[in-house]
């Protein structure tokens, strides 16, 4: 038996390798909710994970700087994570946006949760993902998702409904979708509550339920 975490690796197991559908099951990335009575949110936007090409790091800078100065005063777009932390911090003093563009760099578990509170908004667009688990958790905050359409996150987000999805190094994407929540913030609550709702399908119990069906299945 072979455990993936979406639907689509499960097609490429069964098409590529020649499996039979019935060896390859689906158990998606588990995480762990936060209460509800936990939840806040602000007007801050967020990206966490290792910076660098693949995760679409620069895209993402450069297209924060094509919002509209009048936008993003009052937003600070934060970001967190290792990797190419100096270039990143190099490209937005260049671009000028230091004012609203933050690079944190590697933040304690207390610090990131502290950043997601303030933020209202997740941004990922990675030119390849499985099914990232940093998603996931800003989804269970009620966070919208901007996310690349890759790999197992348009299994996981609905565009238009509890997130928008881009095409992967298309900044100008990545700005447009910037710029229509700025403009259009009223729809945020009503998409948080789906994206929350999602990210309740991946709580830690049903992953372990399901693990233990797995293990029977396979046992018996």
């Amino acid at each position: 038996m072979i455990v993936t975490l979406s639907d689509g690796w499960r097609e490429w197991y069964t098409e590529t390798m020649g499996l039979d559908f019935g060896k390859v099951c689906v158990i998606p990335t588990p995480i762990k909710l936060p209460a509800r009575s936990e939840i806040t949110h602000g007007g801050d936007f967020f990206y966490s994970g290792l910076m660098g090409h693949r995760k679409g790091t620069f895209e993402l800078i450069r297209a924060w700087a094509k919002i509209p100065i009048n936008l993003r005063m009052g937003c600070t777009l934060h970001m967190i994570g290792n990797g190419e932390v100096s270039k990143a911090k190099k490209l937005v003093n260049q671009l000028q946006i230091s004012d609203s563009c933050i690079i944190h760099g590697w933040v304690s578990e207390e610090e990131k949760i502290s950043l997601i509170r303030e933020s209202g908004v997740y941004i990922l667009p990675s030119h390849n993902e499985g099914l990232p688990m940093g998603l996931l958790e800003a989804m269970a905050w009620g966070l919208v998702p901007i996310s690349s359409n890759v790999g197992a996150i348009p299994e996981t987000i609905t565009d238009g409904v509890n997130g928008f999805l881009i095409e992967a190094g298309k900044i100008d994407q990545i700005s447009s979708s910037i710029i229509q929540i700025m403009e259009n913030s009223h729809q945020l609550e009503e998409m948080s509550k789906k994206a929350r709702a999602t990210a309740e399908k991946h709580d830690w119990s049903k992953y372990l339920l399901s693990l233990t069906k797995t293990w029977d299945e396979i046992v018996n």
